[in-house]
């Protein structure tokens, strides 16, 4: 497979020609739960495929809904198979399937993502490689919309700021904003039609990432399809990118098939993104995306 970015340049280059700084792997919406079914399935594919197409990957990114429902039968079984199959280290946000329908609603969530993932908080940064890695999560228990509080909008910033120099910044968050990356248009319901979905702040949210010109913002939920010429956009400044689905995927505006599962590996370079988009499945890259951080530009393949 090869693709050509910098085509504004005139640079030429492949994948097979270039090594890059650092690659790490993004997935979302798992839906694991406490028995066997196809989604724990999925993701036991997915996670041989990774290491067979990836194994140098510094970071496995799990972007919510790594449950179906939050319980603790559903962690347990999640972090079984995660354990059973090589993998980079693993960072994980909350989705909404994590803190929904639970009778003890945000707290119990709250607490069985802290006893069975073993992340630092809902929301966290890391720095892997010399690159600044954001964790967002919802702090209320909504059935699809996500809630940022406050608190967690101004540690963004401050975060933000401590990476504020050439090297792009990775932020990671369950829901998409509206109209971004592929998934989040009305024509797919989003939104829209009394199904609301997204996070609550979501100007308030842009606001801050606008301010920072090399941001990266990962989204799932959606679960549409990597073959999406949408699937990533730049828009006010913000590089968004969707994530698919390990459980199962859902075209978007007429692209890709459903009940497929699909994810993405990011190679980083000085200057450059390159975005596969990867079926688990199909054990095929049916896109493939470039960011040139220099030309502000997505150049798709």
């Amino acid at each position: 497979m090869n693709i050509l970015i910098n085509q504004s340049r005139g640079k030429k280059m492949s994948i097979q020609q270039m090594k890059p700084i650092m690659t790490f792997n993004v997935i979302s919406d798992l839906h694991v739960t406490g028995w066997e079914n196809k989604f724990n399935k999925h993701f036991e594919e997915a996670l041989k495929d990774l290491n067979e197409v990836n194994p140098q990957a510094k970071a496995l990114c799990i972007v919510g809904d790594m449950t179906e429902s939050g319980r603790d039968e559903n962690y347990e079984r999640f972090q079984a198979i995660l354990d059973a199959y090589p993998h980079p280290e693993t960072y994980m946000v909350l989705g909404n399937h994590d803190v929904r329908w639970l009778e003890g609603g945000y707290e119990e969530a709250y607490n069985c993502f802290m006893k069975h993932t073993r992340m630092p908080h809902v929301y966290y940064d890391k720095w892997i490689c010399g690159y600044h890695f954001i964790f967002l999560s919802t702090e209320e228990a909504l059935k699809d919309e996500g809630r940022i509080t406050k608190e967690q909008l101004t540690w963004l910033k401050d975060k933000l700021d401590e990476g504020a120099d050439s090297k792009p910044v990775f932020v990671f968050l369950h829901q998409s904003l509206v109209e971004t990356s592929a998934g989040s248009y009305e024509v797919d319901g989003y939104a829209h039609s009394g199904h609301p979905d997204g996070i609550l702040e979501d100007r308030e949210l842009r606001n801050i990432l606008s301010e920072y010109p090399r941001v990266l913002f990962f989204t799932g939920h959606t679960h549409a399809v990597v073959d999406h010429p949408q699937t990533v956009i730049k828009k006010e400044g913000i590089y968004y990118i969707n994530t698919a689905s390990v459980a199962y995927t859902l075209q978007s505006d007429g692209y890709g098939e459903d009940n497929g599962s699909q994810g993405l590996c990011i190679d980083v370079y000085e200057d450059e993104i390159i975005i596969k988009g990867r079926d688990f499945m199909k054990k095929t890259w049916p896109m493939t995306w470039g960011i040139d951080l220099n030309e502000g530009i997505v150049l798709s393949k």
